[in-house]
This record gives C-alpha cells, structure tokens and sequence, in this order.
C-alpha cells in the first residue's frame, strides 16, 4: 500500500494540473506539470520542499509541440523532448522531415539552448463531413526518444529518423547535464525490411477501427489511411532504452515476434558489452555495468519487480 501520497490538483506550490513526468534526484521527489514549465519537489514523506519555474518553451517550429519539462536534471535544470507533430490531411509533403530542437534549460539561464536536433513523432488528423480523429499511433515508425540517467546527471538521445541518420539505422548520443556531448556512436545495428504483408495487415485492421470512428466505411477508412500514414521500409531498430546511473546503457531491439526480448548493453565509453535476453512482457528500470532493475509478469499477467545480476563476458 502506498506510504505516503505528495501534491494535489491546483496552481500553487506542491500543484500541478497535469502530471507529464515524475523521478528521484537522491531522497528528493520531482515532479514535471505537463501544462507548465514548472517543476514540484517533495521529500519522502511527501511534504513540499519547493517549485521550479523553467524558462517558457516557445517553438520555433510550426506544429512542434512541446509539454512541460520531460525531466529535471542536476542543479535543477531541464530538457524539452517534443512530444508530436501535427498535421491534417493534406499536409505539405516535406513538413514531416522537419528537424526540430531538443531544448535545454540551463540554472539561472534567460533563454533556452537547443541540445540536438530530431524528427519528432508524426501524428495526422482524419476528417470526414464533421466527423474527426488523431491517428495517434503511426504504425513501425522509428521513433527518436530521450532518457535521464539517474540523480539527472546526463541524458541520453536515441536517432533514428533525425537529420544525418540513415533509415534503418541507430544514433546514440549522450549529453551531460550541462549540454556538452559525451558520446556519439552507430549501433551498427540495421532494422529488419516491413515486408508489404505485414504493412496490409495493419491496414486492414486500422481500417477496421477507424471505419466505426471516422469514416463511413473500410474501403473509405482503407483509402484515408493509405494516403495519410508513413510507410517505412524498415522495422524500428530500437523500442526503449534505459541509462544507468554508471553511464551504462541498454536498448531494447525492434519487434521481434518472440516471446523474448533481446536488449543490447553498452558500456559507458559505447563499447558493446553483450546481449540480455528477457521475457517481452519486461519492462527494464534501472541498470549498472552488473545488475538491472525492473518489472516482469507472471503466468497471471501480474506484475512483480525483479532484481538481476549481470556478469559481463
């Protein structure tokens, strides 16, 4: 049961009106409003120590969107991941290869830095007479992503579509939390080709959904859908990723249609370390070069936290 409960719905201290992310930075409990660029603090009992009020985020970008903070760094600065691109049918062609910032906010800082640039994930609007809906999951679209280390310290960049990477390929940058490049390095890893028997498969079953929500039939829903999705010509190479406190870093590979997962370890120079085979109902938490921390599932499908040793090769 839970021990203690922290913050409430609301504008003041200790108040947030959308929770966007959430982590410990030592015994202190941060907390990002999904609204705001503010951040709330908390100790482990839950008593407020304080809020933290970011320099605004305004895109440069037409249609980047940008939530709160996506995490609270040390010395209490913050990075912008931005979320979506939005788009309505029709949408010029080349508007979905624009690059846009990863934004850093610095302590004490007047003005935003940009950390990096990426290809956000892309989600497009479907319209018919005065009925409408997002398609909010573009299906085996590789998309970039960010992850914090531990206590905040540094942060790590997954590309896989953004400027200068090659499709069907893998960019890991990591950042400390100041901004300075750590590391840059290819996984060498290459994503398998979306063969046109899955890609139909999954258009007839969005087409399926869709017709029930936004258009007046399949073939109609079949035909928005074609015109309106992103076909890729590889799988994703990488679906998560987790940076340890230690600098070492695990990607979990693309869809493997096994009933395990491979997740692929490096070292905090970039160095392959090897391969960890997990069920793919795992989720991965928290890693070191000799342990990792996470969630796993039963024959129940109930959840149950593990705790596993790792010994490099």
């Amino acid at each position: 049961r839970p021990t203690a409960t922290a913050g409430r719905r609301g504008e003041g201290p200790g108040e947030f009106s959308r929770i966007a992310n959430i982590g410990w930075m030592g015994s202190t409990l941060w907390v990002t409003d999904g609204n705001k660029p503010r951040a709330e603090f908390f100790d482990v009992g839950g008593r407020v120590l304080g809020s933290k009020l970011f320099v605004a985020t305004k895109s440069s970008v037409r249609q980047a969107t940008y939530a709160g903070p996506s995490a609270v760094l040390r010395d209490t600065g913050a990075v912008y991941f931005p979320s979506m691109f939005l788009g309505p049918a029709g949408v010029p062609p080349g508007i979905k290869d624009a690059a846009v910032p990863i934004l850093l906010a610095k302590p004490g800082a007047s003005a935003l830095d940009t950390l990096g640039l990426i290809r956000p994930f892309r989600s497009v609007l479907a319209v018919e007479g005065d009925r409408g809906s997002t398609v909010g999951s573009q299906p085996f679209v590789a998309s970039d992503f960010l992850k914090v280390g531990a206590e905040g310290q540094s942060i790590l960049v997954v590309v896989q579509s953004g400027p200068g990477v090659e499709e069907g390929r893998v960019q890991v940058r990591v950042y400390a939390a100041a901004g300075a490049r750590l590391l840059e390095t290819d996984l060498g890893l290459r994503g398998q080709a979306l063969t046109a028997r899955t890609w139909d498969s999954v258009l007839t079953r969005s087409a399926k959904s869709y017709a029930r929500d936004v258009w007046s039939s399949e073939g109609l829903a079949r035909t928005g859908l074609q015109q309106l999705l992103v076909r890729p010509r590889f799988l994703p190479v990488i679906v998560d990723a987790v940076l340890g406190r230690d600098g070492t870093m695990w990607f979990r590979r693309g869809p493997s249609g096994s009933q395990n997962a491979e997740w692929l370890v490096l070292s905090s120079s970039g160095r392959k370390v090897g391969i960890v085979k997990l069920p793919a109902s795992t989720r991965v938490l928290d890693v070191t070069s000799t342990a990792a921390l996470g969630v796993s599932r039963d024959a129940d499908d109930l959840e149950y936290p593990f705790w596993m040793r790792v010994t490099p090769p």
